[in-house]
């Protein structure tokens, strides 16, 4: 995995932190919500750009290109 994505990783995990803090604080459901929302977008992009990385790399070997044809159908399963 890139260092990027490694950086991305760990950002996402303090915002989760920060949000657990903001329920325990009984913070406003507004505040706490909108970083839930922001903490999924920034996940959401890091798979994005994972599995770009991943079909770039996997593009170089037929072997892994198979592999990841079986990783996005399954990936696409989930999402219907």
């Amino acid at each position: 995995m890139s260092t990027q994505l490694t950086q991305q990783l760990n950002k996402v995990r303090g915002q989760v932190d920060a949000i657990a803090r903001m329920m325990n604080e009984d913070r406003d459901c507004l505040d706490v919500v909108q970083q839930i929302l922001a903490a999924r977008n920034a996940l959401g992009k890091i798979g994005k750009d994972f599995l770009t990385n991943e079909a770039v790399r996997c593009s170089r070997s037929s072997a892994k290109k198979d592999q990841f044809d079986a990783i996005l159908k399954q990936l696409f399963s989930l999402g219907s």
